[in-house]
């Protein structure tokens, strides 16, 4: 009798297959169906290219690792938050940085690191010259609140001038 194999993450029989792309990633990109002009062709560990039929074609899915509750239920945060970082890299306000590492329990013996980081407005460097430049000018509106002639002192905590008591 052959055994079932088993969930990775929860340890149940593993009755469900996850794309290797995501499904609604290859739609948008290439349609709901793949034939004649349109079809996509898909390589594999062994080195053959096979036509994929459309985003629900076998050979974009792999073999059974999850149960259908993990795969549709438990990883969907994951989906949704993978969804978010491709439509910020596909609107150019995100930079991908892939770097191969080893793996040792990967069928190819490796797999890719991916680093994030935002970039134009929302890039590290723009923050800090935009909390730089936020500083200067809070610094500008505080000493042009106190005149020579305020016995106030500006307060940076509170943003408010306290009076000294008579």
């Amino acid at each position: 009798m052959t055994e079932l194999p088993t969930c990775w993450w929860c340890g149940s029989t593993a009755d469900s297959r996850e794309h290797k792309f995501k499904a609604g990633e290859l739609r948008a990109s290439h349609g709901p169906e793949w034939r004649g002009e349109a079809a996509v062709v898909h390589g594999s560990f062994g080195g053959q290219q096979q036509d994929a039929r459309g985003p629900k074609a076998d050979e974009l899915k792999w073999p059974p690792s999850m149960c259908e509750d993990c795969n549709n239920r438990r990883s969907q945060p994951f989906d949704r938050a993978q969804t978010g970082l491709t439509e910020l890299y596909n609107l150019h306000m995100l930079d991908r940085r892939r770097q191969p590492i080893k793996a040792p329990l990967s069928p190819t013996g490796k797999t890719i690191r991916t680093y994030y980081s935002l970039t134009g407005p929302y890039a590290q460097a723009a923050r800090a010259a935009a909390r730089a430049k936020a500083a200067r000018e809070r610094q500008r509106r505080l000493k042009s609140s106190t005149g020579p002639d305020d016995q106030g002192t500006a307060d940076p905590a509170e943003g408010q001038t306290a009076t000294p008591a008579p």
